[in-house]
């Protein structure tokens, strides 16, 4: 069994451990460590992990997880374990929560993989707090660049407020260049709540 805290500042710990039942992970020849669908629990999501990693520091892994909690994902992304450039983007979002489903290969030399998002719901504080829930989307992503498809939902709680984009993000790990197209209904509802308050600052 492993079992791991990842921690950031000794502020946060994020509990990773094997399940003790159903993995299959073994040395082959004093050289690899193999994985065969070992489940890692991270805190209250659960990832299948596949490959292996050699006693020189290489390694070849694919992760697979459903329902995997967003919230999971932003305290992985904020201890840094993976180095990135996303926290001031964050600042612009708050009570945020939803899952996704994904698969990642990793390697040595690459990252890929694609993730289908479930649900995404935020408030998006430059705009009075809005409250925007994504209903769907696509992403498949390489060592350059993200691209997002298919993203669709609504905003403040009304089926009819619909919205939809899609885009990419370029340097994703360092720069982050970001090109999204949307589409919005700007409603009346817009208008009263959240329009007219931006209008009178």
């Amino acid at each position: 069994d492993l079992n791991i805290n990842l921690c950031r500042d000794k502020k946060f710990c994020l509990p990773i451990k094997t399940s003790e039942k159903g993995d299959n992970t073994y040395i082959l020849n004093k050289e690899k460590l193999f994985l065969e669908n070992s489940n890692l629990k991270v805190d209250k999501s659960n990832v299948l992990l596949n490959g292996d990693v050699d006693f020189q520091g290489n390694f070849a892994l694919n992760f697979k997880g459903n329902n995997f909690s967003v919230v999971n994902l932003m305290e992985i992304l904020d201890t840094q374990v993976v180095e990135n450039n996303l926290e001031d983007y964050f600042a612009y979002f708050k009570d945020i929560n939803g899952n996704f489903d994904f698969d990642i290969d990793i390697n040595n030399e690459n990252i890929g993989g694609s993730v289908k998002l479930n649900n995404l719901a935020f408030k998006l504080i430059p705009l009075e707090n809005l409250p925007i829930l994504l209903t769907g989307g696509d992403v498949k992503f390489d060592n350059d660049k993200i691209t997002l498809k298919n993203f669709k939902g609504y905003y403040n709680g009304k089926k009819d407020n619909k919205m939809d984009f899609e885009g990419t993000v370029k340097d994703y790990l360092k720069s982050v260049d970001i090109d999204l197209i949307g589409n919005a209904a700007v409603t009346n509802d817009f208008a009263q709540n959240y329009l007219s308050k931006l209008a009178s600052y």
